[in-house]
């Protein structure tokens, strides 16, 4: 995955987005979408308004796509479209570029250009994609995140989720402290008037160094 973007990174702090999908987020999607055409990894302006009329329930469009015009005219179609999609909807539309609009990229090699081979398969495709979607939920500081194929929320369910796996690993005896402290932790993070992050991270250290005692006690650590 790409680095997180500086604009996120200076915006910590900031409420995320939950229940918007907002224009410059669309703007963003936008042009992602140039950027996949341009590179032969969705099948093409036609194939993308198709499917987001799909997802925003038009009517259908034919299209020649043998004519310039009407590939021009897909592509504006894309765009208005997208403009007036709910913000759920344009959400579905980005798990489907995902799903449904990645494509091997082929060429045509060999002695007389007449074998096709593929350059960049499909899976690779999906990989780019996938970064890509993440780094403009990160730049629009949006509450989702593409993970395993698709979008989830994120923030509280999916973290306390993540944490219910680590959960039976404080059943060893050796690590009561440490539990004790995880505890703590979870107590500042479930408040759900007020959550303190800052202790959130102070007990959940705490919890760390307190099971590394235990675990390697012949171990030091530097003063």
């Amino acid at each position: 995955m790409s680095k997180v973007p500086i604009s996120h990174r200076l915006a910590a702090g900031k409420a995320w987005i939950q229940d918007d999908f907002p224009e410059s987020a669309r703007i963003a999607l936008l042009h992602l979408l140039h950027d996949l055409v341009e590179q032969r990894f969705i099948r093409g302006w036609i194939a993308v308004d198709k499917e987001i009329r799909r997802i925003a329930r038009d009517e259908p469009r034919e299209y020649n796509e043998s004519k310039v015009q009407e590939v021009n005219a897909a592509r504006l179609s894309v765009r208005t479209t997208l403009n007036s999609l709910q913000w759920t909807a344009a959400l579905d539309f980005c798990e489907r570029i995902h799903s449904r609009l990645a494509v091997d990229v082929t060429d045509w090699r060999g002695p007389n250009d007449d074998t096709q081979v593929v350059v960049t398969p499909r899976e690779k495709v999906q990989l780019y994609i996938a970064d890509e979607l993440e780094r403009i939920f990160l730049e629009e500081h949006l509450a989702f995140t593409f993970v395993e194929n698709e979008i989830r929320a994120r923030g509280r369910k999916h973290t306390r989720a993540q944490l219910a796996k680590a959960e039976p690993t404080f059943a060893d005896p050796r690590l009561s402290e440490a539990r004790q402290y995880f505890a703590k932790a979870m107590r500042y993070f479930e408040n759900k008037d007020s959550p303190d992050f800052e202790n959130v991270i102070k007990e959940a250290v705490c919890a760390v160094e307190a099971a590394a005692k235990r675990l390697f006690p012949e171990s030091k650590g530097k003063p």
